[in-house]
């Protein structure tokens, strides 16, 4: 925590244009960026878990328990850059419901958490999830712009075409955070449930494993000769009308009865398309579909 720690971790350990320069994938760049003069730095925000037992001591218990997860925990919130070098792991903070990931953030800022305020610049930008909207306002007030997905408006069924196509830009950025904690939860000891004996020392714990990452692990995502083309293509897409939607709407194909019948694939159906892997791709702009399949 000494000698090693501070070398490979925290904001004062790396600046802010070897972030711009060495750490920012051009597809989040391009994506995030587009129209935009300045070149910010674009980093990813997510809590981790870090199991722990049921203490005793009844008022600690109450606010160590996460209703999301129905068990007590601690949550380091960690701060990644869009290749998932890990930039800052802080905490960890209590789980009860009043300090969620919102909670956590207004409190990075308003005590300047390793002097991040004057680490970032106006402009930067902050990729999370839905869980930190409640941020939105003190991030906007010191010039930081939140990339989060849409949320639902009350009454509707489903996203609309615009909201989902940002929802998935958006995503395509933010699965790296999600790629780091499953890293950090690749060493046996932080993945099982801790004894709260080892409560005070959890967070240097997750800091040294988080340094050992960035100095000896491989980036999660490496710059691809594809990146550009790939986000020009997403960002050209999600300005398209929906040609299905409008077909659905207009031929009431969501109010008709339907006979579904079970498809061969070898005589009912022979002008079903038939794609090949890079057709799948894409079609899928990335390989997460495809892995699923």
């Amino acid at each position: 925590m000494t000698d090693f720690v501070p070398h490979n971790l925290g904001f004062q350990h790396i600046s802010r244009e070897d972030v711009i320069q060495k750490h920012t994938r051009e597809l989040a760049r391009n994506l995030l960026t587009s129209g935009f003069t300045t070149d910010p730095a674009i980093l990813v925000l997510d809590g981790s878990y870090v199991y722990i037992q049921k203490s005793s001591n009844v008022t600690f218990a109450r606010r160590s328990y996460s209703l999301y997860k129905h068990r007590p925990l601690l949550k380091p919130m960690m701060v990644v850059t869009t290749t998932g070098y890990i930039v800052s792991i802080l905490g960890p903070y209590l789980s009860h419901s009043k300090n969620n990931d919102a909670s956590i953030l207004k409190h990075m800022i308003h005590c300047n958490t390793e002097e991040l305020k004057t680490w970032l610049k106006e402009d930067d930008i902050f990729v999370v999830d839905r869980r930190f909207r409640d941020a939105g306002e003190i991030l906007k007030d010191i010039g930081i712009r939140m990339e989060m997905p849409s949320f639902m408006p009350k009454g509707a069924k489903q996203l609309s075409t615009h909201d989902s196509n940002i929802s998935r830009v958006v995503t395509k950025v933010r699965w790296v955070v999600e790629a780091a904690n499953g890293r950090l939860k690749q060493w046996k000891y932080l993945e099982k449930t801790l004894p709260n004996t080892q409560i005070p020392f959890i967070g240097d714990y997750v800091r040294i494993v988080d340094a050992l990452c960035n100095k000896y692990r491989p980036p999660l995502c490496n710059a691809s000769d594809h990146d550009q083309s790939l986000a020009a293509k997403m960002l050209y897409l999600s300005k398209n009308v929906n040609s299905l939607l409008r077909r659905v709407d207009e031929e009431g194909l969501d109010r008709r009865s339907m006979l579904w019948v079970k498809v061969d694939a070898d005589g009912v159906a022979p002008d079903f398309p038939r794609y090949d892997e890079t057709d799948i791709r894409e079609l899928t702009l990335g390989v997460y579909q495809l892995r699923m399949a």
